[in-house]
């Protein structure tokens, strides 16, 4: 373990992006899945073994004050009064008088504790992210790259000259000129290139690595406030929630009280809701499929020795499955997308089956799945998972800046997974086309 000590610094004296509302408050108190996005933060820090935490305040800060004391979260703030200019600038009120080394951390990020606790660990002066699956495309920099992350770095007490003002802007000279041209003085941007292009130049930098990026709360309606949606859905689960949710073309919405999936007509359909848990899945209607259905898969356990032997303990829900059929595909391919209600975690799985079933689930399978161990294309979006099931009917998978998506072989159509708060869509479409 490292012998000295390290310090969270949190980044939050930005103005929240132009799709806020005007009047808005500090982008950190916005809730993200139920919870204000700081207390998240900071349960985190606090859960991987981070004492001492700072928060840099600027706009909105008044609100951090009364939120720190109210919660009883007992952060030291510090006031950027330069918050509306140089964003740079709040790096060094940050940790201009730090005696400590320094994690920084982007406030508005959708992280877990699992990451917090491996920077916590790690004895190198410098750390930044390293995604196994790519943040974005055609980045080929040596330093600005798509499978590197920089909302969350460690960099060492002596180190942290590099936010000194001339040093800062010769590292910022670099990067500009190199990769982005047109930045301003008040581009958050600038922050990323200094934090990139400085830790680069002093390295090496100990890579932390994750499987895939870490996301941040940049567009309002990716919080509760912003998805009326979402506000609807913890308003019914209060009320009720039913199972599913069937969209048509019309207009009109039925539910489990109305209907099954599969006694509507598939053309009349716009989108199928499945409701887990206050969480949904949902298949978008598509010319490419038909037959929607549902589905529950569970276990049992049974008592086979002792007293009460041949028993069983209740059912236990592994899936809450929606499902539908590729149109014009021989033999027909099933498709099921289900969530996982005790973790939330998602899968997509393709199947040939003998012949179309109503009801989906009674399809019999052509090639059953063998028992044991399946293989997944996987990632993981802030605390779940969500992964693609292989099989010779995909030609090929790969991630997303928002899910996963993959091409089936025959029909060649493209699957995409999109992970929005507490939704994940799946969606059907020509390859190619997102």
């Amino acid at each position: 373990m490292r012998g000295s000590k390290i310090r969270a610094v949190i980044l939050a004296a930005g103005r929240p992006g132009d799709t806020f509302p005007d009047d808005s408050k500090q982008k950190v108190l916005y809730h993200v899945n139920g919870e204000v996005l700081l207390e998240r933060l900071i349960r985190q820090l606090r859960e991987a073994g981070f004492e001492d935490i700072r928060l840099v305040t600027g706009y909105g800060a008044k609100g951090i004050e009364e939120f720190n004391r109210d919660r009883k979260l007992d952060l030291e703030l510090v006031y950027n009064p330069e918050w509306d200019g140089d964003p740079v600038e709040s790096l060094r009120v940050g940790t201009g008088d730090l005696d400590d080394d320094a994690l920084i951390v982007f406030g508005d990020i959708l992280a877990n504790t699992q990451v917090f606790r491996k920077f916590l660990e790690c004895d190198a002066p410098l750390a930044w992210i390293r995604t196994i699956i790519p943040w974005g495309a055609g980045l080929s920099d040596r330093v600005f790259r798509n499978d590197r992350q920089i909302c969350i770095v460690k960099i060492a007490r002596d180190k942290l000259t590099i936010f000194e003002k001339e040093e800062a802007e010769e590292y910022l000279t670099q990067f500009t000129e190199r990769c982005y041209p047109s930045m301003t003085e008040q581009d958050g941007m600038r922050l990323n290139g200094l934090l990139l292009e400085g830790m680069y130049r002093n390295g090496p930098v100990e890579e932390i690595v994750v499987p895939s990026p870490i996301f941040d709360v940049d567009y309002y309606n990716r919080t509760d406030e912003g998805n009326p949606k979402l506000l609807k859905i913890e308003k019914a689960i209060r009320e009720d929630m039913p199972q599913w949710m069937i969209h048509l073309k019309d207009g009109t919405t039925l539910t489990d009280a109305d209907v099954y999936p599969h006694e509507v007509d598939s053309e009349l359909i716009t989108s199928v809701e499945r409701v887990v848990g206050g969480r949904t899945i949902t298949i978008k209607g598509s010319p490419l499929i038909e037959n929607f259905f549902i589905g529950t898969e569970a276990s049992v356990d049974f008592k086979m020795m002792g007293r009460g032997a041949g028993t069983s303990s209740p059912p236990e829900t592994l899936k809450r499955i929606l499902g539908c059929y590729i149109k014009d595909s021989d033999p027909p391919i099933q498709c099921q997308f289900s969530m996982d209600p005790r973790t939330h975690n998602t899968l997509l799985e393709f199947f040939e089956v003998h012949n179309k079933a109503p009801e989906g689930i009674k399809a019999r399978r052509i090639a059953p799945q063998k028992r044991g161990m399946i293989e997944v294309f996987q990632r993981e979006y802030v605390d779940n998972f969500h992964g693609i099931v292989k099989s010779p009917l995909i030609e090929q998978a790969d991630s997303t800046p928002r899910g996963m998506a993959c091409v089936l072989v025959k029909p060649k159509i493209r699957a995409e997974i999109y992970v929005h708060g507490s939704d994940v869509l799946l969606g059907f479409g020509p390859p190619g086309e997102p």
